[in-house]
């Protein structure tokens, strides 16, 4: 009897254990593992007892018939409980495979899932965070692209304004210099020196005509009429409507004989100003070398007409008096000298 009932408390122990770790216990696949091999130990030993059963029905027998019969009984009843327990312990260990099984293949999928859902949430998350990110470069680099125009722009013109003020220095200070040196030229007595400080004039500034229309000047003077003609030119290229520097040029022309040019800048300096006597003046004079004796006349009338200098002329430009010198016996010229009161000494044709 006490050995019956040891044998029930350790079914009801096994029962309850095994209830306890399907209930509550969470375990792994090894320790399932485990504690299946422990049961199908525990069975064996109940197999075990089973035989030892046989050997107390034996013993009893022998003692008491009747105890035999309620012993037979009650081992009758626990190899029934035996067998519902191995039953029960069998489907229990199918249990406890099938929930092995589950969990070492659901709960990755499971795991899986839910890892996913919580990737996805966070890439999501990341992607509105990069969104907001973009959004803000956006708008910084076009704040920033503003502030670079603007500060472009204002370099630009402070650039500008540097170069202005740099320009207008350096103007100024020519001119300074300029001045300073056409003064020194005009005050000088000395061609050369005139020649060279007009050069000077002519390195600051190369477009100053005044330069190169005075230096024409000097090398007249000084009868270097090629470098004269050059520097006249020049000079009317740089102002092209200047009436004094068309003249001359017609002048210095008619000297070295270049009478057809002469001609063309005598009538150009009339065209530039019809009430400008020298060129009226120049033109007689280049008729007057053309043997053109009317022209001569007509010009030279007109010239007096608009008070041309001709005393003046004759008494300032040895060039000139040969010219008028053939014709101062002639009637005509008489007549136009006396027509406008001109006396013109007899030193002058010396």
């Amino acid at each position: 009897m006490r050995k019956r009932r040891a044998l029930v408390g350790i079914l009801l122990v096994l029962f309850l254990g095994a209830l306890n770790v399907f209930l509550y216990a969470q375990p792994s696949i090894e320790e399932l593992t485990g504690r299946i091999e422990s049961l199908e130990k525990t069975i064996g030993e109940l197999k075990k007892s089973s035989a030892e059963k046989d050997d107390i029905i034996s013993f009893l027998k022998e003692q008491q018939s009747s105890v035999y019969q309620n012993a037979n009984i009650a081992l009758e009843s626990v190899d029934k409980a035996i067998a519902n327990l191995t039953v029960n312990v069998d489907r229990l260990s199918d249990l406890m495979t099938a929930v092995v099984l589950l969990i070492g293949v659901a709960f990755p999928i499971v795991t899986f899932f839910i890892q996913s859902k919580l990737d996805k949430k966070r890439i999501e998350g990341v992607e509105d965070k990069l969104v907001d990110v973009n959004e803000q470069a956006k708008a910084l680099e076009t704040r920033l692209s503003i502030k670079l125009e603007e500060a472009r722009e204002q370099l630009s013109a402070e650039v500008n304004r540097a170069i202005g003020y740099s320009l207008e220095a350096k103007q100024w200070a020519a001119e300074s210099k300029t001045s300073e040196l056409l003064s020194k030229a005009h005050a000088s007595k000395e061609l050369d020196k005139k020649i060279e400080l007009f050069t000077q004039i002519i390195g600051i500034d190369s477009e100053n005509s005044a330069a190169f229309e005075n230096r024409a000047t000097a090398y007249s003077q000084k009868e270097r009429y090629d470098k004269a003609v050059e520097d006249y030119r020049k000079a009317l290229e740089l102002d092209p409507k200047n009436v004094d520097i068309c003249n001359n040029l017609a002048n210095t022309l008619r000297i070295i004989k270049e009478l057809g040019e002469a001609k063309e800048y005598a009538q150009a300096a009339i065209d530039l100003d019809p009430a400008y006597p020298w060129g009226y003046g120049t033109l007689a004079e280049v008729y007057s070398d053309l043997d053109e004796g009317d022209k001569f006349y007509e010009f030279l009338e007109r010239a007096l007409e608009k008070e041309y200098p001709l005393l003046e002329v004759l008494s300032d430009d040895k060039e000139c008096r040969p010219l008028y010198a053939k014709h101062k016996d002639e009637e005509r010229f008489k007549e136009l000298m006396k027509k406008y009161n001109i006396v013109i000494p007899d030193d002058v044709w010396k």
